[in-house]
């Protein structure tokens, strides 16, 4: 499983809980994360395709959480549901 932090720079409240929650689980479940800076999101889409909203989640590709405060709850059981599949 790899997973996409698209963060803000600087960190703001919302990307530095993100983070936080990411770091801890990661031990937990096994899986690594890349961050993408908001400077890296322009790279990172495709010629027509949206930036993503930051901050933003994505889950092997898939945008997950998007432009919205994630709790660490939330985070853990999408990366549990994930997993699960």
């Amino acid at each position: 499983m790899q997973l996409k932090l698209f963060l803000n720079e600087p960190l703001g409240n919302r990307c530095t809980n993100i983070l936080n929650s990411v770091t801890s689980l990661k031990n937990k479940y096994n899986f690594e994360y890349m961050i993408m800076k908001k400077s890296d999101v322009i790279n990172y889409t495709c010629s027509g395709c949206a930036a993503p909203k930051l901050p933003a989640v994505s889950i092997d590709g898939d945008i997950v959480f998007e432009g919205q405060n994630v709790t660490h709850e939330e985070l853990e059981n999408e990366i549990f549901k994930r997993i699960k599949i």
